[in-house]
């Protein structure tokens, strides 16, 4: 099968009534959760090949056409899948189902068997135990875990964290209150008004650095880099940084001041032991056993939260 042909196969992949349904299925299985519709696939499979080709510019040949235009996007947009049949197990099922896609269109075995073990393994809690195996998965996985911003959260929730926020005492917003299931996760994705992912190429360091804007009247930087499910995402794209033969950064350095409106406009380094978030106020590196913050308030800083800081690279004093 010729290039032209897997191109063919991938665009109307895209728009194919059948997996349409089933990403609509798995959004209506995931309701409770921020949106995992097939718009998801479409940000995570651009993320994905913007991260390509920015990587592909800086080291020549480390990915081969095939790669680049055919397994990466597949697998990206087609990652979520799986949450139509068990969102628990949907790396499983989602392998299982692309590849039932995949053998129908006479894709060959060889791209299957790629495309299907980077679906099966995009998963936080795969990477931290297993690792990453290679160039392509590292991709998957950041391009996936660095998308989220409020634009995520469904229209109810966006609706009742909007009128929450304007229940206000100075920082503080009634927003902040889990008033329900998952509230958390909402209010943290909902909390980021915008998500700027970039490599950042210096003529000693390469870094991936992902710039956030904050509204922290809904959520904390606090909250954002240690709640459960976004501090695994961040150690697994440290360790898939190592992948892609990035700088990892070894301290956390300066970045911007409080902006209007109560948003922060923040800048984080990806390391292998997880999220470095730079500010001028603020510092933190958070791993799956430790973690560290110091928070500017006023003219003086406050310590919000201080464990074993072991793994803070010596950033935290």
């Amino acid at each position: 099968m010729d290039m032209q042909e897997l191109k063919t196969i991938r665009d109307r992949m895209y728009r194919d009534p059948e997996l349409l349904a089933v990403y609509e299925q798995g959004d209506k299985n995931s309701k409770g959760q921020t949106r995992h519709d097939f718009i998801h696939g479409d940000e995570v499979r651009d993320l994905a090949l913007r991260l390509t080709s920015q990587i592909d510019a800086v080291f020549p040949g480390t990915l081969d056409e095939v790669t680049k235009e055919f397994v990466i996007p597949c697998a990206a947009w087609l990652h979520d899948i799986g949450r139509a049949i068990n969102i628990d197990k949907h790396d499983i099922e989602g392998a299982r189902l692309a590849k039932d896609y995949l053998v129908k269109h006479n894709v060959p075995q060889p791209l299957r068997q790629r495309i299907c073990q980077l679906i099966a393994l995009h998963r936080s809690h795969s990477v931290i135990k297993r690792g990453i195996r290679n160039p392509e998965h590292a991709i998957i996985v950041i391009a996936d875990k660095c998308i989220g911003d409020e634009a995520r959260v469904r229209p109810d929730k966006a609706f009742a964290l909007k009128a929450a926020r304007l229940v206000r005492w100075g920082d503080w917003s009634l927003a902040r209150v889990n008033l329900w299931d998952n509230a958390p996760h909402d209010r943290v994705n909902f909390a980021i008004k915008n998500a700027d992912l970039v490599l950042d190429i210096g003529e000693s360091e390469k870094q991936i650095v992902l710039k956030l804007t904050i509204d922290e009247r809904i959520a904390t930087m606090k909250e954002i880099v240690t709640l459960d499910w976004f501090a695994d995402s961040f150690f697994a794209c440290g360790k898939a940084v190592q992948v892609l033969r990035l700088r990892l950064p070894d301290r956390v350095q300066r970045c911007s001041p409080l902006l209007g409106q109560g948003c922060l406009q923040q800048q984080g380094r990806l390391g292998s032991d997880g999220y470095h978030l730079d500010s001028a106020s603020k510092r933190s590196i958070v791993n799956n056993k430790s973690s560290c913050l110091n928070t500017h308030r006023g003219s003086g800083v406050e310590t919000q939260l201080r464990q074993s800081c072991n793994a803070c690279f010596g950033t935290c004093s």
